[in-house]
């Protein structure tokens, strides 16, 4: 049987599992926050960051983020030359983009 997701994104298990280490490590932090970390197999800045984030949003602060990159480094043409690269790459079928670079600057 399908179970629909909450819209809050309260379900998912690892936002469910987050705060349960958070009250772990606040127990066991009577001596050193690190240690007490290390124990439940997270980093001090990360269970400080979960911690901040449990303050400010509750549960559904915890919902893991998209590891999607926002941004692509990759090489952007300048509009007239991407207007003249079809024809370009009709000329040199076999040439990569550093080769036509070169026939655009040429020209």
């Amino acid at each position: 049987f399908y179970r629909k997701p909450r819209v809050d994104g309260t379900d998912d298990p690892e936002a469910l599992r987050r705060p349960r280490i958070v009250e772990g490590v606040d127990l066991t932090r009577a001596r050193f926050t690190a240690e007490a970390a290390e124990v439940f197999g997270v980093s001090r800045a990360t269970y400080c960051e979960w911690v901040k984030r449990l303050r400010a949003g509750g549960v559904k602060g915890l919902v893991p983020g998209s590891s999607r990159p926002r941004t692509h480094r990759g090489r952007r043409w300048p509009a007239v030359d991407a207007r003249r690269m079809p024809e370009l790459r009709r000329g040199m079928l076999w040439a990569g983009n550093a080769r036509i670079g070169l026939a655009l600057a040429e020209r």
